[in-house]
C-alpha cells in the first residue's frame, strides 16, 4: 500500500508494536495507546504522524482481532472525515475567494474555480456545498451559475449536481419545448440504477407539487405511446432487482417469445409490448445475458431482430437497455465527437452525471471499444475553460482510489466480529487518508 511505502523520514510511533506479541497487552491498553496516538496526530507533521503509524501497527500485528481492528477502523474514520471537513472547508473559502478576488470584487479566477471543484469527487463536493452554505449562506451551484457560461458553466453545474439533483435537471431538460430530447430521458434511465430513479423521481415530485408520470405522459403524447409505456416501467420501478442474477432457463423462455415477434413480416406486425414488458423489467445483468443468448441461438443480434419491428424512437431505448452500461456511455460519447462538429451538450451532460465510481468503468469501455483514451480524444474536440474543467473533472473521476467512500463510509458496527472485513476496511482508510493528504492545494 501507497501509505506503507513512503521512503521519507520514518514515521514516529507509539510504543504500542512490539507489545501486541506480549500476551499480557489488554485490549483496552492497545485502545488506550491508539488514542493517546490520535490525539497527537494533529502536533505531529507529516513525517511524525503517530497515530497512523499506530494504526498501522495495529494493521501489522494485530489483524486476527476484530476488536483492536473495529477499534482502529472507528478513530481512523473519524480522522479522516476531520480532514474531509478541513479540506472543504478551504475547497469553499477557495471558490469564494474566486468568485470575488477580482479587481474592486469583480471577475472570476477560473484556474482557481476549476481547481476547487473539478478536481474533487462529487462525494466530497457534497460537504463543499454544504461548507458553502453554512459559511457564506448560499447556494455554490447558483453563485457559480451566476459567475460562469456557456458549456464551461453547464459542466460546473452538473458536476457539482448530486445524484438526486442531476436526474431533475435532466427531466427539466428532456422535456422542455417540443420533447426533442428524448434520447435524454434514454441516457438517464439507461444510466441510472433504479433506486436513483426512484430518489429522484420522489424529489422532482417534491420540488414540482405533481406527478412526474403524468408530465412525462403529457409531453410525450400518443405518438409516443410505446416509448411512454417503456418509460413508464422503468420510472414505477416494474424491473428485476440489480443484484438479481440472471437465470438461464428464465431468459430461453423470454428469447423464444422475441424471436416470434422478430421473425414477423409484413403482413404481421410484431407486438411491440412483447418487447418492452420483457427487455423493460429486465435488470441490465438479464439484458446483457439475453442479447448474448439470442445471438449464440440464432447468429442473430437481438438488436437487428428489433430492426424496424417499431418505432425509431423506441428501438432505440431497447436497444440501449440491452447494452452494458459502461459500453452505452462510451458509445455516446464517441457519437458526440463524430461526424460534423462535436455535441458538447451530450459531452457535458455524460461527464457531469457520473461520480468516480462509475466514470472509471466508462473510460475504460471507451478506451477498449476504440483504442484511445478518451481524455485523448476529448482535447481535439474542445478548448478553453470547458477543456480544462473537463480535463481536470476526467482526471479525478479515473483516479482509481476515488471510489473509496463506497467502503470507508459504510458504518464500523456492520462489520464487529469479523477481522478480515474489518482489515480490508481498515486498507481502504489507510488509501482513503494519503489521498487525501496529498490533496492539491489551491492557489493562484
Amino acid at each position: 500500500m501507497g501509505c506503507c511505502g513512503s521512503t521519507e523520514a520514518p514515521v514516529e510511533a507509539t510504543s504500542i508494536g512490539d507489545e501486541y506479541d506480549n500476551p499480557a497487552v489488554t485490549l483496552e491498553g492497545i485502545k488506550s495507546d491508539i488514542a493517546r496516538a490520535e490525539a497527537k496526530a494533529v502536533e505531529a507533521g507529516p513525517e511524525r504522524n503517530t497515530f497512523l503509524a499506530s494504526v498501522l501497527e495495529a494493521r501489522e500485528r494485530h489483524s486476527s482481532d476484530p476488536d483492536v481492528m473495529k477499534d482502529a477502523c472507528t478513530r481512523l474514520q473519524a480522522h479522516n472525515r476531520k480532514l474531509k471537513h478541513l479540506i472543504a472547508t478551504a475547497d469553499a473559502e477557495a471558490v469564494h475567494e474566486a468568485m470575488n478576488g477580482g479587481f474592486l470584487g469583480m471577475g472570476c479566477n477560473d484556474k482557481k474555480l476549476i481547481a476547487a471543484l473539478c478536481s474533487r469527487t462529487k462525494s466530497q463536493l457534497e460537504i463543499t456545498k454544504k461548507r458553502f452554505r453554512s459559511m457564506y449562506d448560499k447556494d455554490i451551484r447558483d453563485e457559480v451559475k451566476g459567475e460562469t457560461g456557456g458549456y464551461y458553466g453547464k459542466m460546473m453545474s452538473y458536476a457539482m449536481a448530486s445524484q438526486t439533483d442531476y436526474i431533475i435537471d435532466m427531466l427539466d431538460f428532456a422535456c422542455e419545448g417540443w420533447f426533442n430530447n428524448y434520447m435524454v430521458l434514454i441516457e438517464l434511465f439507461v444510466m441510472c440504477e433504479q433506486q436513483w430513479l426512484k430518489a429522484g423521481k420522489e424529489a422532482w415530485e417534491g420540488r414540482k407539487d405533481k406527478s412526474l408520470i403524468d408530465y412525462i405522459n403529457s409531453q410525450l403524447g400518443s405518438s409516443y405511446a410505446g416509448l411512454c409505456k417503456l418509460f413508464m416501467l422503468l420510472l414505477k420501478g416494474d424491473r428485476e432487482d440489480e443484484n438479481t442474477e440472471p437465470d438461464d432457463a428464465v431468459i430461453e423462455g423470454q428469447i423464444g417469445k422475441l424471436r416470434t415477434e422478430c421473425e414477423k413480416g409484413f403482413f404481421s406486425s410484431a407486438d411491440q409490448e412483447v418487447f418492452i414488458d420483457i427487455i423493460g423489467a429486465n435488470n441490465h445483468k438479464m439484458n446483457a445475458r439475453l442479447a448474448e443468448m439470442y445471438e449464440n441461438k440464432y447468429s442473430e443480434s437481438l438488436g437487428k431482430g428489433i430492426g424496424d419491428k417499431m418505432s425509431d424512437k423506441l428501438g432505440i431505448a431497447l436497444k440501449s437497455l440491452l447494452m452494458k452500461r459502461d459500453d452505452f456511455v462510451a458509445s455516446r460519447l464517441q457519437a458526440a465527437m463524430s461526424g460534423w462538429g462535436t455535441d458538447k451538450g451530450t459531452l457535458l451532460r455524460l461527464l457531469g452525471g457520473f461520480d468516480d465510481r462509475k466514470m472509471v468503468g466508462v473510460l475504460a469501455a471507451y478506451e477498449r471499444k476504440y483504442g484511445l483514451p478518451f481524455g485523448s480524444a476529448l482535447n481535439h474536440e474542445i478548448g478553453g475553460n470547458f477543456a480544462r474543467a473537463a480535463s481536470a473533472w476526467i482526471n479525478t473521476l479515473n483516479d482509481p482510489t476515488g471510489g473509496v467512500e463506497s467502503v470507508t463510509e459504510q458504518p464500523v458496527d456492520d462489520s464487529s466480529g469479523d477481522a478480515e472485513k474489518l482489515c480490508s476496511m481498515c486498507d481502504f482508510l489507510l488509501l482513503e487518508n494519503e489521498m487525501l493528504l496529498r490533496t492539491p492545494r489551491l492557489s493562484d
